[in-house]
């Protein structure tokens, strides 16, 4: 792990996904991907009323752990960017992000893989785990709402 901490508003990130192929590996390996869009895509960011983009994150018992490192809390998000802007995450910590995704047009039963980069497209130094989804095999369910994809690492 890194000894540097990453100040408060130190990076400015985005989120990617890409359908998967294989596995969500963190080599990114045979994956396409491209940012979460607002207004398209299979997979985007969706306007929930309540919490509003950028509040801050409360506690949940859903809140993933990463092992015995720390865990801080950051924001809600709705669209890209997002930064740490609530606090500092120190050397050996994960910082925890909420997004709000939905299933717009994606085939049943497909699933997708998500990372963070950073805002110009580079990838972090580090990836441990890439979270995916599998979209429902019901065609006539959509999913809307708070999707719990939080762990993002920087070490």
């Amino acid at each position: 792990m890194s000894s540097a901490e990453l100040s408060s508003s130190g990076t400015t990130s985005k989120l990617q996904f890409a359908e998967r192929s294989g596995t969500c590996d963190t080599a990114f390996s045979g994956e396409s991907y491209a940012d979460v869009a607002s207004g398209s895509g299979a997979i985007r960011f969706y306007n929930n009323t309540t919490p509003a983009d950028g509040d801050n994150l409360a506690t949940s018992t859903n809140d993933p752990m990463s092992g015995s490192n720390p865990v801080i809390k950051q924001d809600y998000e709705e669209a890209n960017n997002f930064t740490n802007s609530v606090a500092t995450i120190p050397s050996g910590s994960s910082g925890l992000w909420d997004f709000a995704l939905v299933d717009n047009s994606a085939p049943a039963g497909t699933t997708y893989c998500f990372r963070a980069v950073q805002s110009g497209g580079g990838t972090l130094d580090t990836y441990t785990v890439i979270p995916e989804i599998t979209t429902a095999q019901n065609l006539h369910t959509r999913v809307r709402g708070t999707v719990r994809l939080r762990v993002v690492r920087f070490i």
